[in-house]
């Protein structure tokens, strides 16, 4: 069989956007305990790999914590197929932000040759809102996030894929740690009054 030119130009086009994603991964790997997340964007627009801080954000700000082969929540859907519209190279693309109360999300598109990836980030006035708090674990960090901002514990435990008792006993563990007796006061406690951009439309945790 004879090979054409344009194959090994398909080949060596493939290999570069694997080893990007690779690439990718790996910084995904990297970053997964900080205040950005990461979402690499599949065929059909779908979510191919997130990790923990996007799964967060995207759950305080949509309601919808995206996981592997989900789509985004439609107003980012909407804009990020506005922005793939426009053929590389061409003009930059355009952030999506919004913003809840003095908090503000934003996500930027990354593009190399047929992938894409995501970058969330929250900010305020200072820089972006850690997600974590002091001693507790990746997991207690998650949970507190999101009744921090608003979310009861059963939200807290659909988004995290656990059950309602491990988000208790989640609970039970940070507020020995830091000290308190409820959520509210260990919310005060990591977070200060900057997660004031719950969702209004939340059942507030109790």
């Amino acid at each position: 069989m004879t090979i054409t030119q344009p194959y090994p130009a398909h080949l060596s086009a493939a290999s570069a956007a694997h080893s990007w994603f690779e690439a990718a991964l790996a910084a995904l790997d990297g970053i997964d305990d900080t205040a950005y997340g990461v979402v690499l964007i599949g065929p059909m627009g779908k979510v191919r790999v997130v990790n923990r801080a996007a799964r967060l954000l995207l759950a305080t700000y949509f309601r919808i914590s995206a996981r592997e082969g989900d789509v985004l929540p439609d107003e980012l859907n909407a804009w990020l197929a506005e922005q793939l519209r426009v053929p590389l190279p061409g003009r930059p693309s355009q952030p999506y932000t919004t913003a809840h109360g003095s908090r503000r999300l934003t996500v930027r598109l990354f593009r190399h040759h047929g992938s894409a990836a995501l970058l969330i980030s929250e900010s305020g006035g200072e820089g972006p809102t850690p997600i974590g708090g002091p001693g507790l674990t990746p997991r207690e960090s998650d949970v507190l996030w999101l009744v921090a901002n608003g979310r009861t514990s059963a939200q807290a435990a659909q988004v995290l894929r656990i059950s309602v008792r491990t988000v208790e006993k989640h609970l039970g563990n940070i507020y020995a740690k830091l000290g308190v007796s409820n959520r509210t006061e260990a919310s005060l406690r990591v977070f200060g009054a900057s997660t004031g951009h719950a969702r209004p439309d939340l059942t507030p945790a109790g």
